[in-house]
């Protein structure tokens, strides 16, 4: 299916916002700017934007739903040390985004460079970042969704956070949110002669989870020292007992650690419900073979849907930018009848589990294709636009409707 311009879904789709407000960080001091993001965000209200210019940037405490977009070529360009995530304003019904930055420090304090605990209901969308050390999401309640898109998570030795490069849910607490990671590497470090390798991601029992178009890699060892010298699980269970939901697709690899002097690692060692369609999922080579499944075995799931943007398309200013006549082609990967695309504007990524993104404004497209262009000369209303698409489709046996990830475009004139 073919729309010329995207002209035909604004007219649908209500205009952003007109109270936001864009505010400017830039280390080297330009005109009108701030000089940190943590300065930006004191001056920055709910639902504005932070536009970080290329440079080094000091950790911060995020508590206000702000969207911060690093405005350089690649993440690289703009580095912050280290994000603690406590959204404060609002408390409930957040929508915070990050983009295009990479998280980066030498300091052993900034071993994590991502965290948060006891979070309240809301969205946190990670698009495009470049994180070198761990992630560390605790405990948080129905209605709290974390995305994570495109991105490269990367702990070097003594970076992780519990053993893993990735933790999800609580320690001392269930957790009952829900998380997609999606067309993203998790990447553990290796066993050295002082640390044991490191697992992909930890989830704990109550989170639920899909993985699309992601690669989970467990670390290696070709340490010989009992004790460090096997592989290590590639997504393995958390501190918190309980069922888990885990849904495998979109093209996943999933691999164990491998290992010269010991065991491989499992590919999943988790307990509670698995689903999987498109996904790969090996154990570790070693001395004995990890195992795919070291906990619940998968539950197939025949039909799969997935939704990818041809060319996959980042830029400087958002999620994934497109400006006027660039052409986008949004596709879902499966051929089942009674299929299309849903496109909402200024919408909040799925706040329960992949809810449906269907509300006043929500377009919707049948077909398994969609293709348009930003109009050369578009309205100035267009500019900035943040437009949220999934892929539906009616199952043929249990006639319900099943929905893919949600991918997020930026209309930057």
């Amino acid at each position: 299916m073919r729309c010329h311009v995207l002209a035909l879904i604004l007219l649908a789709c209500a205009a952003p916002d007109a109270r936001a407000a864009d505010l400017f960080v830039d280390a080297a001091g330009s005109p009108g700017s701030h000089a940190t993001v943590a300065l930006a965000q004191q001056a920055a209200a709910p639902g504005d934007r932070i536009f970080v210019l290329p440079g080094h940037y000091p950790a911060f405490l995020w508590t206000k739903s702000v969207r911060i977009l690093g405005l350089g070529a690649k993440p690289e360009d703009v580095v912050i040390a280290r994000i603690d995530f406590a959204p404060k304003f609002p408390t409930l019904g957040y929508d915070m985004l990050l983009s295009n930055v990479m998280l980066d420090s030498a300091d052993p304090l900034d071993a994590v460079k991502l965290s948060g605990n006891e979070l309240p209901p809301g969205v946190l969308s990670i698009d495009g970042v470049v994180i070198k050390g761990a992630v560390y999401l605790g405990s948080g309640p129905q209605g709290m969704h974390v995305s994570i898109v495109n991105c490269r998570i990367e702990p070097a030795p003594g970076q992780g956070v519990l053993g893993t490069a990735v933790y999800l849910g609580g320690l001392g607490n269930y957790a009952t949110y829900s998380a997609e990671i999606v067309d993203s590497t998790i990447s553990a470090h290796a066993a050295t002669a002082a640390l044991p390798a490191q697992s992909a991601l930890r989830i704990s029992g109550g989170v639920r989870l899909r993985l699309s178009g992601a690669n989970l890699n467990g670390g290696h060892s070709a340490v010989a020292v009992p004790g460090l010298s096997n592989g290590a699980d590639a997504l393995r269970m958390g501190f918190v007992a309980g069922s888990v939901q885990v849904d495998l697709d979109g093209g996943t690899t999933i691999l164990g650690g491998s290992s010269i002097h010991g065991a491989g690692g499992a590919g999943v060692a988790l307990d509670g419900h698995l689903t999987i369609a498109q996904a790969l999922v090996l154990g570790g080579s070693g001395v004995a073979a990890g195992t795919p499944f070291a906990g619940s075995a998968p539950v197939p799931r025949e039909y799969s849907l997935r939704l990818s943007t041809v060319p996959p398309l980042f830029d400087a200013v958002g999620p994934t930018s497109f400006a006027g006549g660039r052409t986008v082609r949004l596709q879902t990967a499966h051929s089942a009848p009674a299929a299309g695309i849903a496109i909402a504007p200024e919408t909040n990524q799925p706040g329960t589990w992949f809810t449906p993104l269907l509300t006043t404004s929500t377009v919707l497209f049948p077909g398994h294709e969609l293709v348009f262009a930003l109009p050369v000369d578009a309205s100035p209303a267009a500019n900035g636009l943040l437009l949220f698409a999934q892929g539906y489709y009616l199952h043929p046996d249990t006639q319900t409707v099943e929905f893919t990830n949600s991918r997020s475009l930026r209309a930057d004139l």
